[in-house]
């Protein structure tokens, strides 16, 4: 072997060298990845398990509050509601009176 046969076992021999240390850092650089994917795979569910829980307490919510609309504007709120429009309504009218009696006493041109 010459000179050119030597250069060409030392690089083969280097090659092989960094294969096979490539190979080992990837073997053992394998578990760590694991270890993080799991890691974050524990954080996801986390995460699903605090949305499912602030889900069911904004759906219980909104049922409350969905209840509390449906009182407000049932029919015993609608008889409410026009039973005082009526009683302001006669009180407007009998304040709108007494102002025009006033008047038409303060100046006999309103009588």
């Amino acid at each position: 072997m010459g000179r050119s046969g030597e250069e060409w076992q030392r690089r083969r021999d280097e090659d092989q060298r960094v294969a096979l240390e490539r190979a080992d850092a990837s073997f053992f650089a394998l578990p760590d990845a694991m270890h993080e994917t799991l890691a974050v795979g524990r954080e996801v569910r986390k995460g699903q398990r605090d949305l499912l829980e602030e889900n069911a307490a904004l759906r219980i919510e909104v049922r409350t509050l969905q209840a509390k609309i449906d009182a407000l504007s049932g029919p015993a709120a609608r008889w409410r509601e026009r039973g005082v429009g009526l009683v302001l309504g006669v009180l407007a009218s009998v304040l709108a009176s007494l102002v025009w009696w006033q008047a038409g006493r303060q100046w006999p041109a309103f009588h």
